[in-house]
C-alpha cells in the first residue's frame, strides 16, 4: 500500500468481479481504492495493482476509528464498522455509493446503526453480512488478559438496511480463541464460518443451518 502515510491498515474488500480492491486505512480515516489487472490477484508476476486515486475520506465528526468495510452485492452501498464511540457508541455506518463500486462518488452523510450496548463489549473489530443481506454478524472482543469473545447476530427486517437490525443471537467463542477476534468470513454457501484472532489462529465453525 503506497498511498501517503498509510501505516494502519484495518481491512480489505473487493468488488464482485475481483477487479477492484478497497482498503480501510485508520490513521488517515480513508477508504483507498485500487484496480487489479488480474482479477482477485495482487501478487502474481505480470499482475499489477494500480492506485485509482479514488479515495474516500471519512469525516472525523463521523468516525475516527474505522475497523472494517463491506459492500452490498451491487456495490451501491458501503458499510464501515467503527469502535471509536465518537458519535454514540459502537456503530455500523451505511453509505450510499451513487456510482456503483466508486467510493469517490460518496458525498452524502451516512445512516448509522448502534450496536447493542448490553451485548457489545464496546470494542468490535470485524463484521460480515450474509449473502442475502438479511443478517449481520459482528465480532466483539472485550480485550484484556481473558477476552470474552462473542459473535453477535443481528437480523435485518429490510435486507442491507442496517437501521432495521435487531440483535437475535450471540455465540460465545472464548473457549476456542487465544486472542481477540479480528476478522470474520463465511464460505460461499454460508455453512462455514472462519474466525481469525490476533494470536495467529484461524478457527473454522460448521453451521448446520
Amino acid at each position: 500500500i503506497t498511498d501517503g502515510s498509510s501505516d494502519d491498515i484495518e481491512d480489505i474488500a473487493f468488488n464482485n468481479l475481483g477487479t477492484t480492491m478497497y482498503v480501510v486505512e485508520r490513521a488517515d480515516d480513508k477508504v483507498l481504492e485500487y484496480s487489479l489487472s488480474c482479477a482477485w490477484d495482487v501478487v502474481t508476476s505480470g499482475c499489477t495493482v494500480t492506485d485509482n486515486n479514488s479515495d474516500f475520506a471519512i469525516p472525523n465528526d463521523v468516525t475516527n476509528n474505522p475497523e472494517d468495510i463491506a459492500f452490498n452485492k451491487s456495490g451501491t452501498i458501503m458499510y464501515i464498522l467503527d469502535n471509536d464511540q465518537q458519535v454514540a457508541g459502537d456503530q455500523v455506518f451505511q453509505y450510499r455509493v451513487p456510482t456503483a463500486w466508486d467510493v469517490s462518488s460518496i458525498t452524502e452523510d451516512p445512516a448509522s446503526f448502534s450496536l447493542d450496548s448490553t451485548a457489545s463489549g464496546r470494542n468490535p473489530d470485524a463484521f460480515e453480512f450474509s449473502a442475502n443481506g438479511k443478517r449481520l454478524f459482528v465480532s466483539d472482543p472485550t480485550g484484556g488478559a481473558n477476552p470474552d469473545d462473542t459473535i453477535l447476530q443481528y437480523d435485518l427486517s429490510t435486507a442491507w438496511v442496517v437501521s432495521s437490525a435487531t440483535l437475535t443471537k450471540t455465540l460465545d467463542i472464548s473457549a476456542n480463541v487465544s486472542g481477540d477476534v479480528k476478522g470474520l468470513a463465511f464460505g460461499d454457501d454460508g455453512n462455514k464460518l472462519f474466525v481469525v484472532d490476533n494470536a495467529d489462529d484461524v478457527i473454522q465453525y460448521n453451521l448446520s443451518n
